[in-house]
């Protein structure tokens, strides 16, 4: 590489299956609450948002992924009904989501 600079590693989709499938099944996957710091909820949550919709909604950004490893679907179903299905709202992903960036996407333009 040029300058010194690291490459970042690629990701593998077996990986990725393997990262999912601690994440949604660990307990500490809702510790994440006890945390005293709202911003690092948030990047926490808008992180885990991120990736758990393009999956969920097959974003062609992860259509290759999902071919190869089917399961990563319904791992990210399972991680996205432990934190964004609310009871008596019920699955509150995309409006979260949808707030999140827009007000990511105003602060930006005020920039």
């Amino acid at each position: 590489n040029e300058a010194g600079q690291m490459q970042p590693a690629k990701l593998q989709t077996q990986d990725l299956g393997e990262l999912l499938q601690e994440v949604e099944s660990s307990p500490q996957l809702l510790w994440y609450r006890q945390c005293p710091k709202a911003r690092v909820k948030t990047k926490f949550l808008m992180a885990v948002a991120s990736l758990v919709r393009a999956l969920t909604q097959g974003s062609p950004l992860v259509k290759p992924w999902l071919e190869q490893h089917p399961a990563l679907q319904s791992l990210a179903q399972k991680i996205m009904k432990r934190l964004f299905v609310l009871p008596g709202l019920g699955n509150i992903l995309e409006t979260w989501h949808e707030g999140r960036l827009a007000c990511y996407n105003a602060t930006l333009s005020l920039a």
